[in-house]
């Protein structure tokens, strides 16, 4: 029917193969060009975001300067009234000390005056004091 019918055929083919070809290599040149853009921009990104945390991490920096300056603060503040609370039991605990001399003195005066008026066999003495702790 047709003269070179076979020919025809194949030039197609190989035209249809190199269309294909080009085609393939136009699209790998268009996702190179993609993908280098792409890496392009998420490297500016990337700087970009590590400038504003290299600021941001100044700015976390003087933030936690002034919260241990606000610790120390407070601890100051806390020793102030501590100390102060202290100071104003110093008087109580210098009292209740006083009470106790008191108590001892009127214990130790009871002793003596004991001691005084016991019959001599009941006296204990300095000499003889370690019998209270030995048994008889």
């Amino acid at each position: 029917m047709f003269p070179n019918l076979e020919l025809i055929f194949l030039a197609s083919l190989y035209g249809s193969y190199i269309a294909c070809v080009l085609l393939l290599a136009s699209c790998l040149i268009l996702i190179t060009l993609l993908l280098t853009f792409s890496l392009s921009t998420f490297s500016v990104v990337f700087i970009d975001i590590f400038s504003i945390f290299s600021l941001f991490s100044q700015l976390i920096g003087s933030i936690k300067a002034d919260v241990d300056l606000g610790f120390v603060l407070l601890l100051c503040m806390f020793l102030q009234y501590g100390i102060s609370g202290v100071s104003a039991l110093k008087p109580s605990f210098h009292r209740l000390v006083f009470l106790l001399r008191l108590k001892l003195q009127d214990t130790m005066n009871r002793i003596h005056a004991w001691l005084a008026v016991a019959p001599p066999h009941q006296k204990i003495s300095a000499v003889n004091s370690s019998q209270l702790f030995t048994k008889n």
